[in-house]
């Protein structure tokens, strides 16, 4: 929800510099060729000539398309505060130096003129683009033990998209669209990068969006944080996983 409107454009330039000059990481909405939304995810690196330039964008559930003149709409957290402005693309290909060492491919955004703070997330989410494919997967939770699954339930499976320690986001084919709808509640199995054991949790489905021409769905869940210290201390772990991970992007961009 969006709270109030940051007026004046020397501020907004002086927030996005400051961004730049940490490489904030940043997720870039745009529309594909049947008006649905596509998140990418970019860095912000500098402002240069009323443009701001980012890293080449990613995105775990297709391929980024972008053209000039594109509307784009971006979303980053600065100072603490979420922070979403309305932009274009300026140029869909150009390189920028890091550093005196190292050069990366790039694009670049219009500088906007206004900026709108919008309601902090309680948990940042990590993107996981950039990595192999993360299988998820997914069966009804028993009514009477929501941690737990029959063995011989229905397993049905998607890709992750991004995690955080409130939920994940998960891509599936839309024909399986409805077995996420017929359960209010599912058992979520998962593994992330460089963590042996399986990850185990109970998950509400939030939302859904259709992506790639509707044949593609995104689905949004949320995790139970109502749950037994065995599991807190799951969520604990993801939420360590998502820090180091973007400690880790922070440093690669700034080092030679």
């Amino acid at each position: 929800m969006t709270t109030k409107i940051a007026q004046a454009a020397s501020a907004v330039r002086k927030m996005i510099d400051c961004a730049c000059a940490r490489n904030t990481p940043a997720e870039l909405h745009y529309a594909g060729k049947s008006d649905e939304t596509h998140i990418a995810r970019i860095r912000l690196i500098k402002i240069e000539n009323d443009e701001i330039y980012a890293d080449a964008p990613l995105s775990a559930d297709s391929k980024v398309t972008l053209s000039r003149r594109q509307p784009v709409n971006v979303h980053a957290q600065i100072n603490g505060t979420r922070y979403a402005f309305a932009t274009h693309v300026e140029r869909v290909f150009t390189t920028v130096d890091l550093n005196a060492h190292k050069r990366i491919s790039a694009i670049t955004l219009a500088l906007p003129e206004r900026m709108t703070e919008q309601q902090r997330r309680k948990y940042f989410r990590m993107s996981v683009a950039g990595h192999e494919d993360i299988r998820v997967d997914f069966c009804a939770a028993l009514a009477d033990q929501p941690n737990c699954c029959s063995i011989d339930a229905e397993r049905f499976s998607g890709r992750m998209v991004n995690v955080s320690a409130g939920g994940l986001l998960v891509i599936i084919p839309i024909s399986q669209r409805r077995k996420y709808v017929q359960c209010e509640r599912l058992f979520v199995e998962f593994h992330l990068p460089e963590i042996e054991n399986a990850f185990q949790l109970s998950a509400e489905v939030r939302h859904f969006r259709r992506v790639h021409d509707g044949t593609d769905t995104l689905v949004g869940f949320r995790f139970e944080h109502d749950v037994p210290i065995p599991v807190e201390r799951l969520i604990q772990m993801i939420t360590r996983f998502v820090a180091d991970q973007e400690r880790r992007r922070l440093k690669r961009g700034r080092k030679s």
